[in-house]
């Protein structure tokens, strides 16, 4: 027996089915706020003061000012139309639905009735319509994915020639390098512990509409005393009335490690240090800006294979050769049902909902600060929408 929707089938069943996340919003929803969280900390990042600044120290200022440039030109040309793109999808998806719902009903008619050509013509028809909407998500989706990957191969290079410095400062003879990477260890463990704790915030932003503020925590300051550069991550802070505390208990045990540990380095460490600390920020960014490219493209494949299979089945339909019975039709209503099962899977793989209430707020965060401190901070800070707070925090 012929199935229709093959191409559908295959990739939703075989890509994406069997490795559901249990976080339902391991998604293009979260990594949109997780790679601006990490652009916003590209952003705010400054270059250090170092007390004896390597060889290699010229090369990294132009570096640096080269990969924050980047990171700017990826606010303005990406974040945009990455923030925009889900309005393009929500609308396709009712379209979808719409079409595969009235496909089984006029499916139904044609089972009491093979001939009503009024019902097979109307069909045709409204495929033909749905998939104008489809090509214009496709189209839509396309063009944000091409310039994702534009720049998606600027950012890794920019992030790995930092690096590439970074460990050329490090083989100095004067540098502890086992201190620097047990406070890399301590650092990423914060960062990763904060990403926990926005993590169970986003999951709290399921319904459309909801307040969605992200900002910047200054992590650790690392260099020298009296010359130190902050080390910032970004985070969503607050979803509604709920709003991130930095003071827990494993938030508070890593902060004293990262501080004795700050204070057992030398001048010459901690120099390198501070260097490290910053190169790993766009580290990070490059790496969260290829997932979500990746979430892209899986979003971009399955609206491909729908497309093809309406095309299919419209060159069906409008064949002169092929003549429909009542068992033809009940197999197409089973196929248009089976469809209608897989969309939803997919709708609720990428959950995707509006963004236009994601905003950012210029607050002063720090590891150690409570809720009310955060609440306080965000309060005397100003809150505006994203593409404009991306800009203002560089």
């Amino acid at each position: 027996m012929e199935v229709r929707f093959i191409n559908l089938s295959k990739v939703i069943n075989t890509t994406h089915v069997s490795s559901i996340q249990d976080d339902a919003h391991d998604n293009y929803v979260k990594n949109y706020l997780a790679v601006n969280a990490y652009v916003a900390a590209v952003n705010q990042s400054k270059l250090p003061v170092l007390v004896h600044p390597s060889a290699q120290w010229a090369d990294y200022q132009d570096n640096l000012i080269s990969a924050k440039t980047a990171a700017l030109d990826w606010t303005n040309s990406v974040a945009a139309r990455l923030c925009s793109l889900p309005h393009s999808i929500i609308n396709g998806d009712k379209a979808v639905q719409r079409l595969l719902n009235d496909g089984i009903a006029r499916c139904v008619d044609l089972i009491k009735d093979p001939t009503d050509d009024y019902a097979k013509n109307k069909l045709s028809e409204d495929i033909e319509h749905s998939m104008g909407e489809i090509d214009g998500v496709i189209g839509n989706i396309t063009t944000v994915l091409e310039l994702l990957k534009k720049y998606n191969s600027t950012l890794p290079e920019q992030a790995d020639k930092l690096q590439a410095i970074v460990d050329l400062a490090m083989k100095d003879k004067q540098v502890d390098n086992d201190k620097i990477t047990a406070l890399e260890s301590d650092i990423k463990d914060m960062k990763d512990e904060i990403s926990s704790l926005t993590a169970a915030i986003i999951a709290l932003s399921i319904a459309d509409a909801v307040a969605i503020t992200l900002s910047v925590i200054a992590v650790a300051a690392a260099g020298p005393i009296g010359m130190l550069v902050w080390i910032f991550t970004g985070a969503v802070v607050a979803v509604a009335t709920t709003i991130i505390v930095l003071d827990g208990i494993k938030i508070t045990a890593l902060k004293a490690s990262i501080a004795d540990k700050q204070k057992s380095m030398d001048d010459y460490t901690a120099d390198v240090a501070a260097l490290k600390l910053l190169s790993n920020t766009f580290s990070d960014l490059a790496q969260q800006a290829k997932a979500i490219e990746d979430n892209l493209s899986y979003i971009l494949t399955v609206w491909q294979a729908l497309s093809n299979d309406l095309s299919l089945l419209r060159t069906e339909f409008e064949s002169a050769e092929v003549e429909f019975f009542s068992d033809d039709w009940t197999s197409i209503k089973a196929d248009f049902q089976e469809a209608l099962s897989l969309w939803e899977v997919f709708i609720q793989q990428v959950n995707i909902y509006s963004l236009d209430n994601v905003k950012g707020n210029t607050a002063q965060l720090q590891i150690g600060m409570n809720a009310q401190d955060v609440k306080n901070a965000m309060q005397d800070g100003q809150d505006m929408d994203i593409i404009t707070y991306l800009n203002k925090v560089g």
